[in-house]
């Protein structure tokens, strides 16, 4: 129910909504009697086809990333990010990057340019890309992303999670390579000796 009040001529009937209230339409019902005794034939709608929805439910965001699962990117190559809204979105949302070495407790921001947001929706948001291109002064690890949106009544949802796409700018070097024959003198080879090649990365080639 709702506090009515009386000014100019006009009545104005205010309520709070909370979270307990039914999501959709707000309905209302006007009862009242004239100075005279008179009952108002009950009003349960607007003369001018106005209404106001309630709805206290952010919008539930999927995303997909680009690369694959278990990737990694080196400078000058983008991550993509993909979201799916389950409803329309208010303006436009924020998507941001940064990558992590230790699962999100700490997290490094991205230096190169901003990310590039696209709307495949006229403006609704339901489907979305943002990409971002890999830079020289960005710190290697876990790429991760914090994405906020707000839907068209102004609730709020924000994903901040990683990928599990890694950067890695450092290029790989042998820490051992060595070449040897399978002649008495490993130095030596002669027709049908197998020589072998071993080589030591630093990291997976």
């Amino acid at each position: 129910a709702g506090a009515c009040t009386y000014t100019d001529s006009a009545w104005t009937c205010a309520a709070t909504l909370t979270s307990g209230y039914t999501p959709g339409t707000v309905g209302f019902t006007i009862n009242a009697t004239d100075t005279a005794g008179n009952a108002l034939s009950t009003v349960d709608s607007t003369t001018d086809s106005s209404s106001v929805t309630f709805d206290d439910t952010a919008p539930t965001l999927t995303v997909t990333q680009s690369p694959a699962a278990q990737d990694h990117v080196k400078v000058g190559e983008t991550v993509t990010l993909t979201i799916a809204s389950n409803e329309p979105l208010k303006a436009v949302p924020t998507c941001s990057f940064s990558t992590t070495t230790d699962a999100g407790v700490n997290l490094t921001s991205i230096t190169g340019a901003a990310p590039i947001l696209t709307d495949n929706t006229g403006g609704q948001w339901t489907n979305w890309t943002c990409a971002y291109t890999m830079a020289t002064g960005d710190t290697e690890g876990v790429v991760y992303y914090t994405i906020v949106a707000n839907d068209l009544a102004g609730n709020t949802t924000t994903q901040d999670t990683s990928t599990n796409i890694t950067f890695d700018k450092t290029a790989p070097t042998l820490t051992d390579v060595r070449i040897e024959s399978s002649n008495g003198d490993r130095t030596l080879a002669k027709a049908d000796d197998t020589v072998t090649l071993t080589i030591v990365a630093s990291e997976p080639i």
